[in-house]
């Protein structure tokens, strides 16, 4: 089995990061403005993303400001 060597993020060090709660980062999954993250298993709440996801949706939401 090959192990992929992605940095995994818990849901409370996303809110950390993008200065929000945890809560504000659910609602933007749902309405869809944020990566929705990876569930560890089917009966955990526990959610994390992969980190590459949360840069590339920082730079996406970054060149979408610059073209404005």
């Amino acid at each position: 089995m090959c192990m992929n060597s992605q940095k995994i993020v818990r849901g409370s060090e996303v809110a950390r990061r993008f200065g929000v709660s945890r809560r504000t980062i659910d609602r933007w999954v749902s309405g869809g403005a944020f990566p929705a993250p990876l569930r560890l298993s089917e009966r955990s709440r526990a959610a994390v993303w992969f980190e590459e996801d949360l840069i590339a949706h920082i730079a996406a939401r970054a060149a979408a400001r610059a073209s404005t």
